[in-house]
């Protein structure tokens, strides 16, 4: 009894694991998570708790490398990352970009997720340079902005486990419609 006990667990949590992740592995991301999200965040104050909640869910529900939220300090007149997944606190705890940087300002003019390349191609070299600088900042290839009451407040950054499993269009506009 007290070895079945003991083993039951381990060996439950590996049989689960083998069918879910090579019997019926999916490359179809389950967004439902994301739905309970957006209604639960309704209620919630608090913008770190509200942080946290965010980057864990699209963390764990995708299965992402990194997932973070930048936020628009006014105190400071900074935009800051406020809650990571994936980083170390001491990684992130300092990021800070510029409300002038190259990426926020393209975020509050085009009000449209950023998709690092896809978009890469289309500007000079200098403004290119300026946006990878900014998105590597923010371990980033997708930027999903924070809009509320028609002001930039911040962004999702999210960057897949590898560029293979880059984001759909249709990914990226459930995440963009789940920002707003």
């Amino acid at each position: 009894v007290l070895l079945v006990s003991l083993v039951y667990k381990p060996i439950d949590y590996l049989v689960v694991l083998f069918f879910k992740d090579l019997l019926f592995r999916s490359n179809h991301r389950d967004h439902s998570a994301l739905n309970h999200l957006g209604r639960f965040l309704t209620g919630v104050l608090d913008r770190t708790e509200l942080a946290n909640l965010i980057v864990n869910t699209f963390g764990e529900a995708l299965h992402l490398q990194v997932a973070s939220v930048l936020i628009y300090d006014p105190s400071k007149e900074i935009y800051r990352i406020e809650s990571a997944y994936g980083l170390k606190p001491g990684v992130w705890r300092h990021l800070e970009l510029n409300p002038h940087s190259f990426l926020i300002e393209f975020l509050r003019v085009h009000r449209a997720p950023v998709e690092r390349e896809k978009v890469i191609h289309s500007f000079s070299w200098q403004e290119a340079n300026q946006l990878l600088h900014d998105c590597e900042q923010l371990h980033a290839s997708c930027v999903i902005p924070l809009i509320f009451e028609d002001e930039l407040m911040g962004s999702i950054n999210l960057m897949p486990k590898t560029t293979a499993k880059a984001f759909t269009p249709l990914e990226v506009k459930s995440f963009f419609e789940f920002a707003q």
